[in-house]
């Protein structure tokens, strides 16, 4: 484990492998007041940081159901962590991982967010769809037709949800393989201190 009695850079350093990959955990699995509590419990000289704050405010958008800014928040936070690590001060290491992680929470909140409007809507537009999604017409089409949840007129440029008594059972491999990349990616930041 990351010694957290270090002081300066380094301390900085160790704090942000465990808290980064925390926060991200938390936020792919929707657990939000936690990753809100590991990022306040972090002292104000680390938390005005770049990655801290991007990290905040890709949490403040999720926390608001902000969509269109969790978006631009993830390309921010996507930024900092492809940035030169002279210039954002991210170890490489921990930008992969958070990269990874980061790419796992778009897909758990497109997908959740898809199940919201599949239980809020009887029909919305294609263009609603895309602006809750962040994703082109094309991309949203494409992802309805696979989950099989949704029928598309292109008359009306509707999107349907198909009634839950017709889906097929699915098995709960989505979630399986997002706790073996969160597990994966915990064993890899232990391996890499």
């Amino acid at each position: 484990m990351a010694d957290l009695n270090k002081s300066g850079r380094e301390a900085d350093l160790s704090r942000m492998l465990v808290i980064g990959p925390l926060v991200m955990a938390y936020l792919i699995l929707d657990d939000l007041p936690p990753a809100r509590f590991a990022l306040i419990r972090l002292p104000h000289d680390l938390a005005s940081q770049i990655l801290p704050q991007a990290l905040f405010n890709l949490l403040a958008s999720t926390t608001d159901r902000k969509y269109t800014n969790v978006y631009r928040h993830t390309n921010e936070l996507l930024d900092v962590l492809t940035q030169d690590p002279m210039v954002s001060g991210v170890d490489v290491e921990l930008g992969i991982v958070l990269r990874s992680m980061l790419e796992k929470f778009l897909d758990a909140f497109r997908m959740r967010t898809f199940d919201l409007l599949r239980g809020t809507y009887t029909a919305i537009p294609l263009e609603k769809v895309q602006g809750y999604l962040g994703l082109e017409a094309e991309v949203v089409l494409q992802a309805a037709k696979n989950l099989g949840q949704w029928a598309y007129d292109a008359n009306t440029r509707l999107l349907t949800p198909v009634p839950h008594s017709s889906l097929n059972i699915t098995d709960s491999t989505s979630n399986i393989m997002t706790f073996h990349s969160v597990a994966g990616t915990a064993v890899q930041l232990e391996s890499s201190i």
